[in-house]
């Protein structure tokens, strides 16, 4: 019966997993994951400083824009003039750039392998 832990002491030169040893795969394949994380999260962070910096005063108060508005009024040839007040960041469009989508595509090409095998007999 074999063991599922046992670790293998000679491997197989001919094994093709055997020649990926010491090759960090795993970090290889994690970067381009972990630099589209890190892009989503500047993107976030680059939207939250442009609504911060348009929308609020240095008080922390919402930046209002005020303007005249001519209003019809049922029944009456004269509009009435109104006084409006409305946040400026309501009134522009703000960045929203989202990563939707990533491919990665990733390939190896193993162009040499070395294999050595040391026996050394001791008899007692």
């Amino acid at each position: 019966m074999a063991d599922s832990n046992k670790q293998v002491t000679n491997p197989d030169p001919n094994n093709v997993s055997n020649k990926f040893v010491g090759i960090p795969i795993a970090e290889l394949v994690a970067a381009p994951l972990v630099a589209v994380c890190d892009s989503q999260k500047k993107l976030a962070q680059s939207a939250y400083e442009f609504m911060n910096e348009i929308g609020f005063n240095d008080e922390g108060k919402t930046r209002m824009v005020e303007f005249d508005l001519q209003r019809p009024i049922e029944g009456s040839p004269k509009p009435q003039d109104i006084k409006v007040q409305a946040p400026f960041l309501g009134l522009v469009p703000l960045p929203n750039l989202l990563i939707d989508e990533v491919q990665v595509d990733f390939q190896m090409e193993v162009t040499a392998t070395e294999a050595s095998c040391n026996q050394n007999h001791q008899i007692k």
